[in-house]
């Protein structure tokens, strides 16, 4: 166990805080997953600033936080002009966002110059959200672009983690499943719309086939990295050889469409037309 001090006594507090969430005799600094999350408090602390609460306030701290990076000719604001870049927003509802930003490090008071400045973090923060966003507007149904952005931007510059690649891994493995149980259901429906959903994570899968192809064969990634990438591999090779498997399970559907007389109808169109 620990042994805490009293020179840091809100420290203490949280320790023994997160302590109470573990069995009697286990520290959480005897839990590797524990460490890295830890050591990412101040991040972390960021996006509980932003989304601690109800959803409107929520909505609220963003859009502050997003009009007051949105002039990249102005890395420093005057309140002045923060006033009128929110003019459309209660002035006291704006100082209570404002100091909720300022308290948890988003935003930084220049009293020197009596300007706000916006923080890294908060830059950081922002553009993960904005990618998100992004792809929830442009309705990507794969839902991989977001996580191969981000293994292609590490890559870039030399920083992938495992993790980063598990995730990926793991979207994989579940969009394979997905489109098993789509194939195994014999429903026409089904199948053509995990069809549709398998077309677009090919493409996904090829934009990133030189991404991974790149770390499996980058000699400074440690064993961990390579057997992850080279696990991607084989589940990405695994999605692209289902192509025969939806042709199949359809060519086997059409066999048994029936047709209604002479008129060319069958009974997926009469279905198609109810829906």
């Amino acid at each position: 166990m620990q042994n805490f001090s009293d020179d840091n006594p809100a420290q203490s507090e949280d320790e023994l805080a997160l302590q109470s969430f573990f069995k009697p005799g286990i520290s959480p600094d005897d839990v590797a997953a524990v460490f890295p999350l830890k050591r990412a408090q101040p991040l972390l602390q960021a996006f509980t600033a932003l989304f601690h609460g109800g959803f409107n306030g929520v909505l609220l701290r963003l859009l502050v936080l997003r009009e007051l990076t949105a002039d990249v000719e102005s890395p420093a604001l005057a309140r002045a002009d923060i006033n009128a870049k929110l003019g459309y927003l209660d002035p006291d509802s704006l100082e209570t966002v404002l100091a909720r930003l300022r308290s948890t490090g988003l935003l930084v008071w220049d009293a020197s110059q009596s300007l706000y400045r916006i923080t890294p973090t908060a830059r950081n923060v922002l553009a993960a959200i904005e990618s998100l966003l992004h792809i929830e507007q442009h309705d990507d149904q794969a839902e991989m672009s977001y996580m191969l952005t981000q293994v292609a931007g590490a890559q870039a510059v030399g920083g992938v983690s495992v993790e980063q690649l598990h995730h990926l891994l793991g979207r994989l493995i579940a969009l394979t499943e997905e489109f098993s149980d789509a194939i195994a259901s014999g429903s026409e429906f089904q199948l053509r719309s995990a069809q549709q959903k398998w077309h677009t994570a090919c493409d996904w899968v090829e934009k990133g086939s030189q991404i991974i192809h790149a770390i499996t064969n980058d000699s400074r990634a440690d064993a961990a990295t390579h057997r992850a990438a080279q696990a991607i591999g084989r589940a990405q090779s695994a999605l692209l050889n289902m192509q025969g498997m939806f042709s199949r399970a359809l060519n086997q559907i059409e066999r048994q469409r029936v047709h209604l007389g002479q008129s060319g109808l069958s009974t997926t169109d009469i279905k198609s037309w109810l829906l």
